[in-house]
């Protein structure tokens, strides 16, 4: 075997890395353990197996059985100090079998051994801080590029009350940020484990400040898709403009000052980030029409996508989001969840008893500024995509994975779509919902 997968490939050298580094925190610490409790030879036998493993032996069940019986041995320990390197020890032995599954967890698999280490210092300095601290240092001194390169791939470590969990935090914060900003091939590799096909169309949903520090920017990440997608690859991002084109007095008359509300144009800023941004910068990219919920793409199919899009249900069929569907297209989201999955709303669309919504915009007709409602599918704000998203993730249908601080989900929009709109159809006829809100309107002056 040369590696495992899951939500990223993790190769075996990488979980050597992995299992050296934990090993050596915890040898250090052994001898705490072994004072305390001098028969006791479990944890002393948890990190041999984790050298046999670092020293290039196939991982087995020796390293599941000794991880398991050092934390059986820090169960019975009798002092924190002895407790935390017996810890240190199983760790080390399980570093064998991480996860490749992008969870804030398994962070500990990688550095709770160190952590450990650092507490014990302190304690037995007299709760001495600066003993602490100091093997921290040494700590983030010890820590190979290959290891911060794993330990990027997963979310932040998660927090806790503990001393030995602070130790943790202090430690994944100081490594993240010692790997020094993203690069083009740091991103290009990200989604490459992500599994981001060659020369596949994906529509993107971006949160560059998730990243951490990106050296170049926006420019970095929309230049790491296009280098992992190819030449035959096309970029969609949400352009949206509801926020500048819209009726700012609804339920008002016609003689409510409208008339700074300007109309949709080609080159009109959209609101929805940086990388959308970026797309619409960009002299070769082309953009659908609609006055509120237009989409910008780059790639060879860019005018296929962007070319129709109805008035009304302007995410539903007819839109460019149905023909991304069409197309068999990826939804990627990057240091965003659910929530700002916009394919979702496309999913609720196909369903007869979704929730609507009145669209509102100025639009010229027959040379003639007016004003034209239309509906289009309701608003959701956090009431069921987020929960669907999840568990559609548990049911396989989304990869998840970490490039820098990101916490990354990629998936297909076919069967993504078939699940989701499924669960909504469930979700909002446990609600008890049909179809609400506003019924189509003529234009209007």
């Amino acid at each position: 075997m040369t590696g495992v997968s899951g939500d990223f490939e993790l190769s075996m050298s990488e979980l050597r890395v992995v299992a050296r580094y934990a090993a050596e925190a915890a040898q250090d610490v052994l001898v705490v353990f072994e004072d305390a409790h001098p028969g006791d030879g479990r944890p002393r036998a948890a990190i041999d197996a984790a050298w046999a493993f670092i020293d290039g032996a196939p991982r087995t069940r020796l390293q599941r059985v000794t991880s398991m019986d050092a934390h059986r041995a820090a169960k019975d320990a009798g002092t924190e100090a002895a407790r935390l390197a017996a810890q240190a020890a199983g760790d080390a032995a399980s570093a064998a079998y991480l996860h490749p599954i992008a969870k804030a967890h398994q962070v500990g698999h990688i550095l709770r051994a160190a952590a450990n280490a650092a507490r014990i210092a302190e304690i037995e300095a007299g709760e001495d801080p600066g003993a602490g601290d100091q093997a921290l240092q040494r700590a983030r001194e010890r820590a190979t590029p290959a290891l911060i390169d794993v330990l990027r791939r997963y979310p932040p470590a998660p927090g806790g009350r503990s001393r030995a969990a602070q130790f943790m935090t202090a430690l994944d914060d100081a490594l993240r940020e010692e790997g020094g900003p993203l690069g083009r091939r740091d991103l290009c590799a990200g989604f490459e484990a992500l599994g981001l096909p060659v020369g596949a169309t994906v529509i993107v949903h971006a949160s560059l400040s998730a990243f951490g520090r990106v050296d170049g920017g926006v420019a970095t990440v929309l230049g790491a898709l296009r280098d992992r997608l190819g030449p035959q690859g096309t970029v969609v991002v949400p352009a949206f403009t509801g926020d500048a084109v819209r009726d700012p007095h609804p339920g008002e008359g016609a003689d409510a000052d409208r008339s700074g509300v300007p109309l949709f144009h080609d080159r009109l800023p959209t609101l929805m980030g940086a990388l959308p941004t970026a797309v619409l910068a960009d002299p070769d990219r082309l953009r659908s029409s609609h006055p509120q919920a237009s989409v910008a793409a780059l790639g060879p199919l860019a005018r296929d996508i962007t070319a129709r899009q109805p008035l009304a249900y302007a995410v539903g069929r007819g839109s460019p989001f149905d023909r991304l569907h069409e197309l068999g297209a990826y939804i990627l989201l990057l240091g965003v969840g659910h929530n700002r999955n916009s394919f979702l709303h496309y999913a609720e669309s196909l369903i007869p008893d979704h929730r609507r919504k009145p669209r509102r915009f100025p639009y010229v007709v027959d040379g003639e500024r007016v004003w034209v409602e239309v509906p289009d599918v309701g608003d959701d704000n956090g009431r069921h995509f987020p929960g669907v998203g999840a568990e559609a993730e548990e049911a396989g249908l989304v990869r998840v994975g970490v490039i820098g601080a990101a916490e990354c989900r990629l998936m297909e929009s076919r069967p993504f779509i078939e699940f989701a709109a499924r669960r909504l159809r469930e979700r909002l006829a446990g609600e008890g919902r049909g179809i609400t809100g506003c019924a189509p309107a003529p234009l209007s002056s």
